[in-house]
């Protein structure tokens, strides 16, 4: 059993940035908070429909704006299980205003957001977030061991979550640790290296099960190995679900299978070699990088 608090139910958590979540599990804490936020929502919510695991995102002729200001315009696109997308662009250019709207903070002023077969804003809040997992450099980790932070995802025992990291390449920093899976993280994982913080809040991320992941910036702090096993994290949850990253670093970007790229001429899809070839703005961003990059590394 596995839960996710939206950030817009609490304005102090909403405060730390609005991918910033709680997760709790088998509480008497959790079981009020949601006996609560049940009560809240129920009458709202009447009706709305459930939305089962789906195997396909389409956006249809998005569009947003704040105020007079458009920030979103004619966003059209089909993603689907088994690769990874990529979310990239200008800054300022709307890829945080287009994340919302998948997690449903904002609401498009025009088009729709598909689930499936499933329109979005008939879908409740509590089944959305049963089937869609934000994760970001600010997700949480409790101040308890990794292994019960893992749990929150799966009710695996630690014999199975080491033969799982096993199998799969990840979590291995964990066999040098003294108490191994029982190693206390800290204040929000401040007794690991942000590389290690960010694989356990991958990890167990992977192991909720979502039909729908966002990764935003997760590797923005970590160091170029640690950035390579959370990308193994991130391949290994696209097998079996949508999973979008929204990133600035050109070279991840370049790594996808298909990319959405947002500029001032406007929206642009396709893969890497072909937006370099036919978007101005994609192809400068790419070498405006690979300049500042041969600066700093030589």
């Amino acid at each position: 059993f596995f839960v996710l608090i939206a950030t817009e139910f609490f304005a102090p958590i909403r405060e730390q940035g609005y991918g910033m979540h709680l997760v709790m599990m088998n509480t008497k804490m959790a079981d009020r908070i949601f006996g609560f936020l049940d009560s809240m929502t129920a009458e709202q919510e009447i009706d709305s429909a459930h939305v089962p695991a789906f195997d396909s995102l389409k956006l249809e002729d998005l569009a947003f704006a704040y105020g007079e200001k458009p920030v979103l315009k004619d966003i059209s696109m089909t993603m689907t299980t088994g690769k990874v997308y990529a979310l990239a662009g200008e800054s300022g250019q709307g890829k945080t205003t287009l994340a919302q709207l998948l997690l449903r903070r904002l609401r498009a002023a025009k088009g729709a957001i598909y689930l499936g077969e499933q329109e979005i804003s008939g879908v409740s809040q509590l089944s959305l977030n049963e089937q869609v997992l934000y994760v970001s450099g600010q997700s949480t980790l409790l101040n308890q061991s990794i292994y019960e932070n893992l749990r929150m995802a799966c009710d695996w025992s630690k014999e199975d979550i080491l033969d799982w990291a096993d199998q799969h390449g990840v979590l291995q920093f964990v066999k040098n640790l003294p108490d191994g899976l029982d190693t206390i993280v800290g204040d929000d994982g401040a007794f690991l290296s942000p590389g290690q913080r960010q694989q356990v809040i991958c990890a167990r991320a992977v192991l909720a099960k979502r039909s729908l992941y966002i990764f935003d910036e997760v590797t923005s702090s970590v160091d170029q190995d640690n950035e390579g096993l959370i990308y193994d994290l991130i391949n290994l949850v696209a097998k079996d679900a949508i999973v979008i990253i929204i990133t600035h670093k050109m070279k991840q970007v370049e790594q996808a299978d298909d990319i959405l790229f947002l500029s001032a001429e406007g929206a642009v899809t396709g893969n890497h070699a072909t937006l370099y070839q036919t978007s101005l703005a994609y192809g400068q961003l790419v070498d405006q990088q690979r300049e500042l990059e041969e600066a700093v590394y030589g």
